[in-house]
């Protein structure tokens, strides 16, 4: 699977959105086991607090949607 449809597939989540209703622990885990280490190792470092390549910052929720300089990701 190519980088980019893995990005868009864990950007799809609606685990790293905040959401009207509650997560169950099952899917707060899931997040933090599986998606938070690959935005973590796969975005973070391009879209993060240092480095935020096309003004896109990963690692909030504000930043995720805030979106691009050309607009949102999603």
């Amino acid at each position: 699977m190519r980088a980019s449809t893995m990005l868009g597939a864990a950007l799809a989540l609606p685990l790293f959105v905040p959401m009207p209703r509650a997560q169950t622990q099952d899917q707060v885990s899931l997040f933090e086991t599986k998606i938070r280490p690959i935005f973590a190792t796969k975005c973070a470092p391009c879209h993060g607090e240092k480095i935020r390549m096309a003004s896109l910052q990963l690692t909030t929720a504000e930043g995720f949607l805030r979106g691009t300089d050309s607009g949102p990701v999603v």
